[in-house]
């Protein structure tokens, strides 16, 4: 029973003072009710009841909400599941899985079974779900050349898949299409370039992988509702 001592999943709500802090443990975060804002090294996101969080050991975040909420808060040991210092966290769609799974860890709260041998298993499901989704070849391939022209036939090679059957396969491992998770990524790496540097908003479309800005302009109005300009003077 040492492994469940050093579990803790319980009911939390967060206040709207921002926090910023840092843990020795994965933590994962299902939204219940309301939202709040995050934000890491590499994303920032209002969190809510469409999607979950990962966040890795020794990963520094900010965290605040603005509104009446409850999350769901994982903590895992590193035992059941170590990710590298290096790792930038995880957003997950909310899939039927993961609804599941959130639902099974419900029933054990509610139970008052917050220390039952059902939590150790869920537990280890919950890594080894992580794990395989974190170690996708095809994933590792957007991130490291979402700069470059991706296409399906590409990434379904990677994975050994026909491209018909790819596109599916990856959105029942992510939670959505390879096209929706490229544009997440550019995404991200735009807004940390619009916040970070002062690169011409031209620039920054060319090293996320659009050469024309108005590639760029239909992302973030799709995404974030507004230009990449004015997104950036928010943060002026």
């Amino acid at each position: 029973m040492q492994d469940l001592r050093n579990v803790i999943c319980e009911k939390r709500t967060y206040s709207d003072i921002p926090d910023t802090h840092h843990h020795p443990f994965t933590q994962l975060l299902f939204p219940l009710e309301g939202s709040m804002e995050i934000k890491t090294k590499n994303d920032s996101r209002e969190l809510d009841e469409n999607g979950i969080f990962l966040i890795p050991s020794s990963c520094i975040h900010t965290y605040y909400a603005r509104k009446t909420n409850e999350f769901l808060v994982v903590d895992i040991p590193k035992h059941f599941l170590e990710l590298s210092d290096t790792h930038p966290g995880m957003y997950f769609s909310m899939t039927n899985s993961w609804k599941a799974i959130r639902y099974l860890l419900l029933e054990e709260i509610l139970n008052n079974n917050s220390q039952s041998i059902a939590i150790h298993h869920i537990i280890r499901l919950i890594a080894e779900k992580i794990k395989t989704t974190s170690s996708l070849p095809s994933i590792e391939y957007i991130h490291n050349h979402f700069s470059e022209p991706l296409n399906i036939e590409k990434l379904a090679s990677i994975e050994n898949f026909h491209p018909v059957y790819f596109t599916q396969w990856f959105k029942n491992n992510t939670g959505k299409s390879p096209i929706a998770y490229i544009q997440e990524v550019r995404l991200k790496e735009a807004k940390k370039l619009l916040i970070e540097t002062d690169l011409s908003i031209t620039n920054i479309a060319l090293q996320v992988g659009y050469n024309q800005l108005s590639s760029l302009s239909r992302l973030f109005y799709k995404y974030e509702g507004l230009s990449p300009s004015l997104y950036r003077k928010q943060f002026l």
